[in-house]
């Protein structure tokens, strides 16, 4: 009889952790959802910025910002005596000069078109990254960085005064803008009265 009653036991705390754990699985889904579907930044696309456009909600009025990290590079010569506020380090000898942009960095409007975005991220001066409607799969037209060329081998794009190696990893970049701004929409209702003879 004790051995029964044990299993029974067993069975019975055996179906509570079962339950336990489906329990935590279900919440952490939810919660990963939640996160997920809450995002408060969403990737400035063209006709996102023809509706924003459309109520004078110009590119200048946006705060911008980057949806991933971007590392530009460039070896330092004797001669160059101007540093665009990168990080200096040394590898096989040569000096090399690294900026990083952090991803969500905030950045602002310094000029545009209707075919790109230059954005400032820069807190000392006016260097600026250029981003352009890029198609994708889904036809989309998500603003991705652009005003890079390939040279051989590299990837070479100017910031600043200088021009600087971009992997190509980076090259997918794409600004966001806060959501509530990219849904904002005005509406205008209109009652009719209706006529009458």
């Amino acid at each position: 009889m004790p051995i029964y009653f044990l299993g029974k036991i067993i069975v019975k705390v055996g179906k509570n952790l079962f339950i336990m754990k489906t329990s935590i699985i279900a919440v952490a889904m939810f919660a990963l959802a939640c996160i997920i579907g809450c995002t408060p930044k969403a990737i400035l696309d063209q006709s996102t910025r023809n509706n924003l456009n459309n109520q004078s909600i110009t590119a200048e009025k946006l705060q911008f910002y980057l949806d991933r990290d971007i590392e530009l590079k460039r070896v330092i010569t004797s001669n160059d005596t101007k540093l665009d506020d990168g990080k200096i380090t040394f590898a096989n000898g040569k000096r090399i000069e690294v900026i990083y942009f952090k991803a969500n960095t905030p950045g602002i409007c310094l000029k545009s078109d209707n075919n790109s975005i230059d954005v400032t991220f820069d807190t000392k001066g006016n260097n600026s990254l250029s981003f352009k409607p890029v198609t994708d799969y889904k036809d989309k037209a998500y603003y991705t960085l652009s005003g890079y060329e390939k040279k051989g081998d590299v990837l070479l794009i100017k910031y600043g005064e200088n021009v600087y190696s971009i992997d190509e990893r980076y090259t997918e970049a794409k600004i966001l803008i806060k959501r509530k701004i990219a849904h904002k929409t005005r509406t205008k209702v209109t009652k009719v009265k209706g006529r009458k003879l």
